[in-house]
């Protein structure tokens, strides 16, 4: 019996899931039954580049990185696999014989990027990127999966490329560079890599992030979105805000009309214990209402405990759709 292996759904600021799958398990759909497959067109495993990263590419479980032998492997031993999804890897990975198809480019102009030994955020190295795309065939040029790619360009060193979202909403690089920006530990320097890497769809998608990576970052004029964590939203009004001019809150709470605590984003609940009366919690400017008699709100950079959405668009996932 195959194993079955999750399918390892991207992030919620990473919608639109246009991907494809290396299908195992007996209730795959598209899955081509096989007995044994072997990555090389001359029936072999014998990888010139066995350690190379398999860009965009899901093996499933917690391997989302895995190497050209880490792939060529799991479709020797599993008893359904697609197996011209794992020969469409046989030209990255050095099977002999396999010439790139250079039908699509990683840069624009069809250059090598320029950092190709940085790596990106999704831990693939610029050159590997660019060695990659250049043995996808014609079909896969209009691709979620590689525009995904691409939106590293700009990171990468690609001539004439401009990041299709910034965290900035100027452009300008965020003043504070070296602050916690995630829970996981990734700085404002990274956050800046992560989001500077997504496509347009996906900054739109990643709207919230973006936003609060922004405020935390201490980019002008950036404040936080809506907390989504509340209670009683409908008493945040910006006369309970003024009468805490002193605090500095990503998400406010009251009891009673009183300030209670703060909480960061995406907010919190004061429980019965803590405010036994009238409870206002998740409340900021950009959820107030009525007249705003303060100046501009000003958040200051915190610690967060706000989930991280990060992920860079469409992979290869090697698991099952069921039905």
């Amino acid at each position: 019996m195959a194993p079955v292996l999750n399918f390892n759904a991207l992030p919620v600021n990473i919608p639109r899931q246009v991907v494809f799958l290396l299908l195992f398990g007996s209730h795959c759909v598209w899955c081509e039954s096989s007995t044994s497959c072997m990555m090389c067109p001359d029936g072999s495993v014998d990888l010139a580049y066995p350690d190379r990263i398999v860009p965009f590419f899901n093996l499933g479980g917690n391997n989302s990185n895995p190497t050209c032998q880490q792939v060529a492997a799991a479709a020797q031993s599993t008893e359904s696999v697609n197996c011209a999804v794992v020969q469409a890897q046989a030209g990255y990975c050095g099977c002999a014989g396999v010439e790139p198809q250079r039908k699509c480019s990683f840069c624009p102009d069809g250059s090598k990027p320029a950092n190709a030994d940085t790596v990106s955020p999704s831990n693939d190295k610029c050159g590997d990127l660019f060695t990659y795309i250049e043995y996808l065939g014609e079909q896969d040029c209009e691709s979620n999966r590689l525009r995904s790619m691409q939106g590293l360009a700009y990171l990468c060193g690609c001539p004439g490329v401009e990041p299709q979202c910034t965290v900035c909403p100027d452009g300008s690089p965020p003043p504070l560079l070296d602050v916690i920006a995630m829970p996981t530990g990734e700085t404002c320097r990274e956050m800046l890599e992560v989001i500077e890497s997504y496509t347009a769809d996906v900054c739109i998608d990643s709207d919230t992030t973006v936003l609060v990576t922004a405020a935390r970052c201490g980019c002008p004029g950036s404040e936080f979105p809506v907390c989504s964590v509340q209670q009683n939203s409908h008493l945040c009004t910006h006369d309970l805000l003024d009468t805490v001019p002193d605090q500095d809150c990503e998400c406010y709470s009251f009891c009673d009309g009183q300030f209670s605590t703060c909480f960061d984003f995406p907010g919190g609940i004061l429980n019965a214990q803590v405010c036994p009366g009238v409870a206002v919690s998740g409340c900021n400017r950009a959820s107030a209402t009525g007249e705003q008699k303060s100046e501009s709100y000003r958040p200051t950079t915190k610690v967060p405990l706000f989930p991280l959405l990060v992920g860079l668009g469409m992979t290869i996932s090697f698991a099952c759709v069921l039905l």
